[in-house]
């Protein structure tokens, strides 16, 4: 399972507002695999969970 998290911030000052939207994918096999690489280049901080692959 793969989640992310988008923000959006609209406004300024005192009227300024913030709405975060989550998004999860389940990915399997390869798919799997490519995220797991991926995301291990780019993440600041390491995933809560291992992404493993079943295949």
């Amino acid at each position: 399972m793969l989640t992310t998290i988008s923000n959006t911030r609209r406004g300024s000052g005192e009227a300024r507002e913030e709405e975060s939207t989550a998004m999860q994918w389940t990915l399997c096999g390869k798919q799997a695999e490519n995220a797991a690489e991926y995301l291990a280049q780019v993440c600041h901080f390491p995933p809560s969970t291992p992404i493993k692959s079943t295949t």
